[in-house]
């Protein structure tokens, strides 16, 4: 709730298709995904991961009652929007 200004994104539709690219396009996306992987991934690894991956480091006020409860809610909905998990949804 807290997160991105309270704005609620729960009657939001998402959209979840993918079409299969074709060999032109399946190249830009292989260039794409290693300019990710050498650029853009170490960025989003120290800014993003802890609330939108699974290599989240809490930090030292976590255990605190009350705190944790508040940072796994934040997680949870940071995940909804955009779920690093698997990576970067390139192809």
């Amino acid at each position: 709730m807290l997160g991105h200004g309270g704005e609620d994104h729960s009657n939001k539709t998402m959209r979840t298709e993918r079409s299969t690219p074709n060999d032109k396009e399946q190249k830009k996306y292989t260039k794409i995904n290693q300019a990710y992987l050498k650029i853009v991934k170490p960025i989003f690894k120290k800014s993003c991961f802890d609330c939108h991956g699974n290599s989240t480091v809490y930090p030292w006020y976590y255990k605190i009652p009350g705190i944790k409860q508040l940072i796994d809610s934040d997680i949870r909905e940071a995940k909804r929007h955009l779920d690093f998990s698997k990576d970067f949804p390139f192809f």
